[in-house]
């Protein structure tokens, strides 16, 4: 669970700043 958080954590980030560019 741990893992997953580590790796998901710069993965949302990720999502999140495309998201706010295509805004």
């Amino acid at each position: 669970m741990k893992l997953i958080g580590s790796y998901t954590s710069p993965f949302v980030r990720k999502i999140s700043v495309i998201l706010l560019e295509k805004r």
